[in-house]
């Protein structure tokens, strides 16, 4: 009788570990020496237990109630001892894994971790459009750059680089290279982000370009190409556009011939013509013999038209261009776009 109320309660200690461990598999890292030692003790208590009634039935002895007792005490013995092996090794994992996480994103290493650009602020749970603040750069202790984040269109994570639309007082784009190079304008407003910047930014991760225009007609028209970059300005900002994307609703491609372009201003004139696209057309861009189907940045007085989005000539009453990174792009494998899956990733 004694040894059945020892089994007894060894069954009832191993139950009651069982689920202390399955209880607090959250705070698994902390309460795991115990636990661990716990089962230690367990299975050294199991080691001198005495096996009676094994092999009864194979020497032929007839069985009592009491061997059918040990029979179902070992049986439940193995059983609970295989049920610790599996929470011991899921254990060893999940505090591996926590002891990942806790190096990786330590309080000191998010202290410093910054956004580069619109992208990393929603893989960080951003999701209303507006005003935000990027780093840019190698440097930690620079200033932040503002800029707007598009944060709904196709997926969101768009940092706008250009916006144009209507003010009471419009912007001048005809600008100097200088202030091309450091940006200017606001981002709630009519905005150039700076030519210093897109270098910054897309030498360090592959980037999309989109272009979002809504039309005088009160058509709604974008374009994508799957690859942008801008070079230094040792460089003179030269342009790399390509892969104009399928999924793109304008008529036909609206920025052709301007990849490997440089940048023009009307006081650095590195067009492909005689004269200076900026001062005849106005406002810096990579110009393509004065003739690109599209003037972004086009004054006021000009006005920005264009048949590229339709069959006929459409003025513009709002544009865009904006950049996020490469869904698939090799520098960049960690942004989760709402509700996008990777195309062609592998």
């Amino acid at each position: 009788m004694v040894m059945m109320m020892d089994q007894y309660a060894w069954v009832r200690i191993l139950l009651l570990l069982l689920v202390t461990i399955s209880a607090n598999a959250n705070h698994m890292p902390s309460l795991l020496p115990y636990e661990m030692n716990l089962s230690r003790n367990l299975r050294q208590a199991f080691d001198v237990l005495p096996d009676d009634g094994m092999g009864d039935e194979e020497s032929g002895m007839e069985t009592t109630p009491d061997d059918d007792i040990s029979h179902a005490y070992l049986e439940a013995k193995e059983e609970l001892l295989s049920k610790i092996k599996t929470l011991e090794k899921a254990n060893r994992e999940l505090k591996l894994a926590n002891s990942v996480i806790d190096t990786t994103w330590s309080d000191d290493k998010m202290a410093n971790t910054r956004p580069v650009d619109c992208a990393d602020h929603l893989v960080m749970g951003a999701n209303r459009s507006g005003i935000y603040e990027i780093y840019p750069f190698t440097c930690l202790c620079r200033k932040p750059l503002r800029v707007y984040c598009d944060m709904e269109t196709d997926g969101g994570g768009w940092t706008v680089f250009l916006t144009r639309q209507s003010a009471d007082v419009p912007l001048s784009f005809n600008k100097s290279w200088d202030e091309y190079e450091a940006g200017f304008g606001d981002g709630l407003g009519e905005f150039w982000i700076g030519n210093r910047h897109l270098h910054t930014m897309t030498s360090s991760r592959e980037y999309a370009l989109r272009m979002d225009t809504h039309l005088a007609s009160g058509d709604v028209k974008f374009a994508i190409w799957n690859f942008f970059r801008v070079s230094s300005e040792v460089e003179r900002f030269k342009l790399t556009l390509t892969e104009y994307s399928g999924e793109s609703t304008t008529r036909s491609n609206c920025l052709p011939n301007i990849d490997g372009l440089f940048f023009t201003t009307y006081d650095r004139d590195y067009d492909e013509t005689s004269g200076n696209c900026a001062i005849t057309q106005g406002g810096g861009f990579w110009h393509y013999r004065c003739s690109n189907p599209i003037h972004p940045t086009a004054t006021k007085d000009e006005g920005i038209v264009s048949n590229c989005f339709n069959n006929q000539q459409d003025s513009v009453a709002f544009l865009q261009l904006k950049i996020r990174p490469v869904i698939c792009g090799s520098s960049v494998k960690t942004v989760f776009l709402n509700n996008k899956k990777c195309k062609n990733c592998h």
